[in-house]
């Protein structure tokens, strides 16, 4: 029985990512371009959006349709004049295929691997002894994985899990039959063939979440072509199939740095923006192309008459993973301004600021849709640097609690301190010794703390009740300390802090008034960093 069914995502006033599935049928009839595109039309209408049959324009109502890769499916988009975009997950579906078959040892390992786990799936008795020996050999009692046709990571994970109850198979194998088994060599296939399939998993996966994006594909495109382009010692008896899977990946992705779609939505995601870009050519023409729409919406926008600026509310490692960094600090940023316009300085001024961590957008969520609210509002308003500086200046923020008395609140729980917090200053992570700051709170990611920086990479720290006496912080790193020791939750709790959860420097007092101050960088008397002779000794 075939299936085709219509699901609807948007964003809503919040930013939040909403999805909701509108109609799932029985598709009956010939599976041509024609007869699918009557029958989405049909769908459509039933819904109330509109076609260029019904006289109005679809794509005022609808912004990209997400598609298999059929040859239909593309033409009945296009005959519809609906833009519309692949399946990523089933192009790198077809990749790996590819791959898999182009290297015969690597195909006839597989053949052997699929005869062993269907031993296992056909018969309990054998599961049942394997199950046995597994508890002999204190190994968890893990069933092996059958892969499926359709499903390439199925493979993967069936090499895992072989891989996994080796042991275990090799002493069934010496006391029952085995339809086939395994050679030495076709063992170590079997690990580098999981080894370079890996990354494919982490793309398929990331890609397929529940809140994964258009703006998710360049970079992991481009960290796949570095990963598989790196010749190691080990590709030895995969060099075929690595080098397909390469060739497949280029071919089949061709196309998706200059797909606007691709290309904007990856520009204006602060995790990314220019830095994935494998060719210079596409990245300065998508640069243009963004430059290029921003400027005409500013235009349509500001001709009824001029914004007013809006006011905003006072504030609140694996492989894969590495090569992301990797390509980060290879990347230089573009600063240079290619005209007066306010607009256009603006775009300038976000490429070249730092982007923002992976792992803090997924920590705290409400900060990637401030930000990117920020940004869109500041560039389709025609007003960026009014509209964006609350998010990307500074803000100001309450200061509670006792963990910075005296410096903050003196007078205990009558009056808080309200101070400004500088965002621009710390846009590149840096701060000084006695600088004090506001963090992510490394327990509660919906909570941010204010506390002083004692120490920075390098440094070494007499810790005050710390599990270690002394501590050299990390790279990447400072040991930061609340003022009012002993009532307050800070490194000395958790230990260094990493520089991405920094969110602003203090530099005001602003309230009360007869508290009104600047704040200088300083260190409370006998803490800070010592030198090492001093530490040694």
């Amino acid at each position: 029985m075939s299936l085709l069914s219509l699901t609807a995502h948007w964003i809503d006033a919040s930013f939040n990512l909403v999805n909701v599935v509108l109609h799932a049928n029985e598709f009956r009839g010939s599976h041509t371009a024609e007869h699918v595109k009557e029958v989405i039309e049909e769908m459509l209408k039933g819904w109330q959006i509109q076609t260029e049959r019904m006289h109005t324009c679809i794509r005022s109502v609808v912004h990209v349709v997400l598609r298999d890769n059929t040859s239909n499916m593309r033409k009945a988009m296009d005959e519809m004049g609906m833009r519309s975009l692949g399946c990523v997950a089933h192009t790198l579906h077809l990749i790996v295929h590819e791959g898999l078959l182009s290297q015969r040892s690597v195909n006839d390992t597989l053949v052997i691997a699929r005869k062993i786990v269907g031993h296992f799936k056909h018969s309990p008795l054998a599961y049942s002894c394997l199950e046995d020996i597994q508890t002999e050999l204190k190994m968890p009692t893990k069933r092996l994985q059958q892969d499926v046709q359709v499903r390439w990571n199925s493979t993967l994970y069936m090499l895992q899990s072989l891989l996994e109850q080796k042991r275990p198979l090799s002493v069934y194998a010496g006391e029952h039959s085995l339809p086939s088994t395994l050679t030495a060599n076709q063992w170590m296939l079997a690990e580098k063939t999981a080894t370079v399939l890996a990354p494919f998993d982490e793309v398929t996966k990331s890609v397929s979440a529940e809140t994964a994006t258009c703006a998710d594909v360049i970079s992991a495109i481009t960290v796949l072509k570095r990963v598989l382009s790196r010749e190691d010692e080990s590709d030895a008896g995969i060099k075929t199939m690595k080098s397909t899977l390469l060739e497949a990946v280029n071919r089949r992705f061709s196309h998706v740095e200059t797909e606007p779609l691709y290309y904007i939505a990856t520009l204006v995601d602060p995790r990314y923006k220019d830095r994935y870009f494998a060719s210079a050519a596409n990245l300065k023409s998508a640069k243009a192309s963004l430059l290029e729409t921003v400027e005409k919406v500013c235009r349509v926008i500001s001709e009824p008459a001029s914004p007013t600026p809006r006011a905003r509310p006072a504030e609140a490692s694996n492989k894969l993973g590495s090569m992301f960094d990797e390509i980060l600090e290879e990347s230089e940023v573009e600063t240079r301004c290619a005209t007066s316009s306010s607009v256009v300085t603006e775009v300038h001024s976000y490429f070249s600021e730092q982007t923002i961590p992976s792992f803090l957008m997924a920590q705290q969520t409400t900060v990637g849709r401030r930000y990117l609210r920020a940004f869109v509002s500041g560039f389709f308003v025609a007003v960026p640097v009014t509209v964006t500086v609350l998010d990307r200046f500074a803000y100001v923020a309450r200061v509670e609690g006792a963990s910075m008395q005296p410096f903050f609140n003196p007078e205990g729980g009558s009056k808080s301190d309200i101070v400004l917090l500088n965002r621009w200053s710390v846009r590149k992570y840096q701060v000084k010794r006695g600088d004090i700051v506001s963090i992510v709170s490394p327990k509660n990611p919906q909570q941010k703390i204010i506390k002083r920086v004692i120490g920075l990479e390098g440094d070494f720290i007499r810790t005050l009740g710390y599990k270690n006496k002394y501590v050299r912080v990390p790279d990447g790193h400072f040991w930061i300390e609340g003022d009012h020791y002993g009532h307050s939750l800070d490194s000395n709790s958790f230990g260094p802090v990493s520089v991405g959860l920094l969110h602003g420097r203090a530099s005001h007092i602003i309230w009360p008034p007869s508290r009104w101050q600047q704040i200088k960088p300083s260190l409370p008397p006998n803490r800070g960093p010592l030198d090492t002779t001093e530490e040694e000794g």
